[in-house]
């Protein structure tokens, strides 16, 4: 028994698909192609009859782009940089030792060489790996050869170069730059805190830690101390014999540290040792 589906679905035609999308594009023929000041091209059934899209606003979709004609069997002269890593743009095998003057070939690979034969495919362009002459970058004397690339077209001796350029603001007064794909650039920073008024006072001590500053403080009294029992001897400063009005021990160790100490920020000896 052979079974009927019944589909409620309306089937889509093709054919609106196949109709070429400028069939609905306006056009008029021109009275006088000498007058015209817009793109016109002449009928391809009458002889002496002109059309164009350009007259009523539109563009002629129905030919190549303007600007692919225009470089149709044209010789461009164009110079390959090459990028370090973490750029997409273009890489030769020899890495920065082809790098002025560059090697001519087809080892160069990346997404710039890529875009460069497409476009010249697409183009019937002829793309002229070549190198500006080595005495201009003599004479330009910039630091980078991608800079000089840039100065090498500004003069018209390239027609451009290929690679992935930093648009700085040298590079940009010089020719315009095409671009095929950007890098996101961040600038990372160190977040300011508010300080506060403790963190002021200890600026002060900066740039030892407190431990530091401990230990400092913990040699200078014990090297104090050093000194105290060396002076406490006949004829040093804190020896009894030397001093006019009888003092304890812990008296004079307290004065010996305050000469230590104030010797040690003062930045000069006490003259007060004897020994």
């Amino acid at each position: 028994m052979i079974k009927i589906r019944y589909d409620l679905t309306t089937l889509t035609s093709k054919c609106k698909k196949e109709i070429p999308s400028w069939c609905s594009i306006s056009w008029c023929y021109i009275a006088n192609e000498a007058e015209c000041s817009v793109p016109f091209s002449k009928s391809e059934y009458y002889e002496d009859r002109f059309y164009s899209y350009a007259a009523c606003g539109e563009r002629d979709l129905s030919r190549s782009n303007p600007l692919e004609k225009s470089l149709q069997d044209t010789v461009l002269n164009v110079a390959y940089r090459v990028n370090s890593g973490g750029w997409l743009a273009s890489y030769h095998p020899d890495g920065n030792q082809n790098q002025v003057p560059m090697k001519r070939g087809d080892q160069w690979y990346g997404i710039v060489p890529e875009f460069i034969d497409i476009f010249a495919e697409s183009s019937d362009a002829n793309i002229n790996m070549t190198e500006a002459p080595l005495w201009l970058y003599g004479v330009a004397n910039f630091s980078s050869d991608f800079t000089n690339c840039v100065h090498a077209v500004s003069l018209g001796m390239l027609d451009f170069c290929a690679g992935m350029f930093s648009i700085t603001t040298k590079r940009a007064m010089m020719t315009s730059f095409f671009t095929i794909e950007t890098t996101s650039m961040f600038l990372i920073v160190r977040e300011e805190s508010e300080e506060t008024f403790q963190h002021r006072i200890f600026c002060a001590f900066q740039p030892f830690t407190v431990a530091a500053w401990l230990c400092t403080v913990a040699v200078a009294v014990f090297t104090t101390f050093i000194l105290l029992c060396q002076e406490s001897i006949p004829g040093g400063s804190n020896s009894s014999q030397m001093q006019v009005k009888k003092k304890s021990l812990l008296a004079r160790f307290g004065k010996s540290i305050y000469l230590g100490l104030n010797a040690f920020l003062g930045g000069n000896v006490t003259d007060e040792l004897k020994t």
